[in-house]
């Protein structure tokens, strides 16, 4: 997906968020929001892809402000809230039926995770509502039951999104693997927004479920294949299967060739998007891409 005109107002609200984020330091500021603004000068057209931009742009202020991860302590605020919610939620999908009922309860509980996606340009969140969401929420766009046919039995890998969703992944690679999938999780190298890494994934026990957990390689939020290391390619070509979170794995992978089936799975944030995949804001997605 390529940049529409409301992008530029979203790409700048989130970047002044996240230098308010990075340092009080208003000399510091004052200097970011400048080269912010001479960023997406440079940058910002018809022919970018937001998630690609985002990423260029909030590594630009990390560096200008010399704060490596301005979201950590949300972060670490999100996960703590998903965590007190797994019981209550295994609990809910263990009343489902086993099989593809129960899977589609998975998907659902992962794509109310991922509404854990703090300054978006009108978009609020509430992790703790996540309980009660998962027995009113439906899918706008519901590709689940083909999913299932085609994602058991198969090495399958699942790229992340934010922290505090990664704990409700944690459900989700459970049903994988009672599925008989392998399952191979990949979070990012270092920090980018508020996205996991690997200190965000073994806090939620993901090395616990998953049969591997390994990182992109780089600091670039969604999926492009020409940004990632060699270890996560070589992983990502062993894989039958691949299931993506998020906006940004939407907005890249429909810009590429990826050579094998592609399962997103994402809650609708902006105008853009939802224009896009033909859904309304605020609708929940299980897209796949045969």
């Amino acid at each position: 997906m390529r940049a529409k005109f409301q992008c530029a107002l979203c790409e700048f609200s989130r970047g002044w968020e996240t230098i308010r984020r990075a340092t009080k330091d208003e000399k510091l500021r004052m200097r970011a929001a400048i080269e912010l603004f001479r960023f997406m000068a440079e940058n910002f057209s018809s022919e970018a892809v937001p998630a690609w931009l985002g990423s260029m742009k909030d590594r630009l202020i990390r560096e200008v402000t010399g704060n490596p991860d301005p979201y950590k302590r949300v972060k670490e605020e999100d996960n703590e809230r998903a965590l007190k919610l797994l019981p209550a939620i295994r609990a809910a999908l263990n009343s489902r039926p086993a099989g593809y009922d129960r899977f589609r309860e998975a998907c659902k509980a992962s794509v109310i995770g991922n509404a854990a996606d703090p300054d978006i340009l009108g978009h609020e969140y509430d992790v703790s509502s996540a309980v009660s969401l998962l027995s009113r929420e439906k899918f706008a766009i519901d590709h689940t039951r083909r999913a299932y046919s085609l994602l058991k039995g198969r090495r399958v890998m699942l790229i992340t999104d934010n922290a505090g969703e990664i704990a409700f992944d944690v459900i989700l690679v459970e049903q994988l693997k009672d599925m008989g999938c392998e399952v191979i999780v990949a979070v990012k190298e270092s920090p980018v927004l508020n996205d996991a890494t690997m200190e965000d994934a073994l806090k939620v026990g993901m090395d616990r479920v998953a049969d591997k957990l390994i990182t992109t390689g780089s600091d670039v939020i969604g999926l492009f294949l020409n940004a990632v290391s060699k270890d996560f390619l070589a992983e990502f070509e062993r894989c039958d299967v691949i299931i993506a979170k998020g906006m940004g794995c939407y907005e890249s992978i429909t810009e590429q060739d990826i050579g094998k089936p592609v399962f997103i799975l994402f809650r609708v944030k902006c105008e853009p998007v939802a224009e896009d995949v033909g859904a309304r804001r605020g609708d929940n997605v299980a897209l796949l891409l045969e």
